[in-house]
C-alpha cells in the first residue's frame, strides 16, 4: 500500500469535518437513552447483515459498547446520528437502554451526507454496490475526486475506480452480486458482454460455480469469435458438473462446429488421474 495512505487514514474524515468544541457546554461523550437516537436518514447502507450484527450483538452484550457513537443534538429533542448504527442496532439487541455517544456541534446540511459516506467508506462491511454508490454520491455531490476517495479509504486509485464499474452491471449480474453468489472479480468480467452473452455466461458461473479465471477464459470466446467455442447448453452445463462431482475433478466439455465434442479432465497429480482411471475400470 502507498505509505501516503498510512499517514490520514481519514482525509478529510471526521476529524475535519464534525466541529468538536468539546469544551463547550453539552457536547462531549455522554450516555444517551438508545430511544433518544435517531438514525441517520442519509445512510448510505441499505442492508445490515443478520450473522455479523448478530455477533456485534453478543460481543457488545459480553464487553459493552469500545467506540463511541457519534451524535448532534436536535431542536426537537434528542440526538441525530452520524456514525454507528451497526452499534446501534446491536446495542438494542443486547438489551441496552443507554450507550456512549460523542455529541458534536451539527454539521452543515452537506456535512451530514458527507460523513455518512465517509465513514462508511472506511468500513470493510459494505456490500460492493452500497459502497460504489456511497464512492458515487461523493463524487456527485461533493466533487471528490477517485484520489481523493482513495485516500479517504486508504485504498489505491485503481480498487477505487474497480469499485464504481460495478454501477454499470447489467441487472442480473448485479442481483448476483448482492446475493453474494458471485464476487466482484467475476462480476466486472461482465461488463464487455452483449446482453445474450451475459445471460449465457452467468447461468455458467452459477451452475458450475466457475472460479473468476475459469469465467474470463469462457468470456474470452465469447468477444473472440474467430476462436469462440460453441456455448454449452443448460443440459450439457449440468452433466458437466454432474461428471465434476462424479470425478472430483474439473472437467471442461467442449463442443465441436461440426458436432460431437471433447471432455477434458484436469487433474493436480498422479494420484487425481490413478483415481479417475479406477473409476471408469469401475474400480
Amino acid at each position: 500500500m502507498n505509505p501516503a495512505f498510512k499517514k490520514s487514514p481519514l482525509g478529510r474524515g471526521i476529524d475535519v469535518l464534525i466541529p468538536r468544541a468539546q469544551t463547550r457546554e453539552g457536547l462531549g461523550v455522554a450516555q444517551i437513552a438508545i430511544t433518544d437516537i435517531r438514525p441517520n436518514p442519509r445512510q448510505p447502507r441499505s442492508d445490515f447483515d443478520d450473522e455479523a450484527l448478530a455477533a456485534l450483538t453478543e460481543s457488545i452484550r459480553n464487553k459493552g459498547v469500545l467506540h463511541p457513537l457519534v451524535a448532534y443534538r436536535t431542536a426537537e429533542g434528542g440526538c441525530m446520528l452520524i456514525s454507528g448504527e451497526r452499534r446501534l442496532r446491536a446495542s438494542g439487541l443486547a438489551g441496552l437502554r443507554k450507550v456512549p455517544v460523542l455529541i458534536v456541534e451539527e454539521p452543515s446540511d452537506n456535512n451530514k451526507l458527507e460523513l455518512a459516506l465517509i465513514e462508511n467508506t472506511q468500513r470493510d462491511d459494505l456490500k460492493p454496490l452500497e459502497l460504489a454508490k456511497a464512492y458515487s454520491a461523493l463524487i456527485a455531490e461533493f466533487g471528490y475526486t477517485h484520489e481523493a476517495i482513495a485516500s479517504i479509504a486508504g485504498k489505491a486509485r485503481s480498487t477505487v475506480t474497480n469499485t464504481l464499474r460495478l454501477l454499470e452491471l447489467d441487472r442480473r449480474v448485479a442481483d448476483a452480486l448482492e446475493k453474494k453468489q458471485i464476487d466482484q472479480g467475476h462480476a466486472r468480467v461482465f461488463l464487455t458482454l452483449s446482453q445474450e452473452n451475459i445471460g449465457k455466461l452467468l447461468a455458467a458461473v452459477l451452475a458450475k460455480n466457475l472460479s473468476v479465471r475459469a469465467t474470463e477464459a469462457m468470456a474470452k470466446t465469447m468477444t473472440s469469435p474467430k476462436k469462440a467455442k460453441k456455448v454449452l447448453s443448460p443440459d450439457e452445463i449440468a452433466l458437466e458438473k454432474e461428471f465434476e462431482e462424479y470425478s472430483g475433478l474439473h472437467v471442461s466439455l467442449r463442443k465441436k462446429s461440426r458436432g460431437g465434442g471433447v471432455i477434458e479432465l484436469h487433474f493436480r497429480n498422479i494420484d487425481e488421474l490413478d483415481t479417475i482411471i479406477n473409476k471408469i475400470r469401475g474400480r
